[in-house]
């Protein structure tokens, strides 16, 4: 029900899910760091995910750094 739920979504659909949601996660990321600046050492952003299902984690993360370039 969850997946066919939050399948059906605005959301890039050539994307399989969850890196779908990689996208969405990023940009709730990059507003923390454009509100409170991306200097700011008190700034940490954490992605969260269910700990018993941790291909859904790797998969999203893995996602979210293939499409965000790392600031050097």
């Amino acid at each position: 029900m969850t997946r066919h739920y939050y399948g059906n979504d605005e959301l890039d659909q050539s994307l399989p899910w969850p890196e779908r949601l990689g996208p969405r996660i990023a940009d709730v990321m990059q507003i923390w760091t454009d509100v409170f600046g991306a200097g700011n050492p008190r700034l940490v952003r954490v992605m969260g995910y269910q700990h018993a299902w941790l291909d859904i984690g790797t998969r999203i993360y893995a996602q979210i750094e293939a499409e965000i370039p790392r600031a050097t």
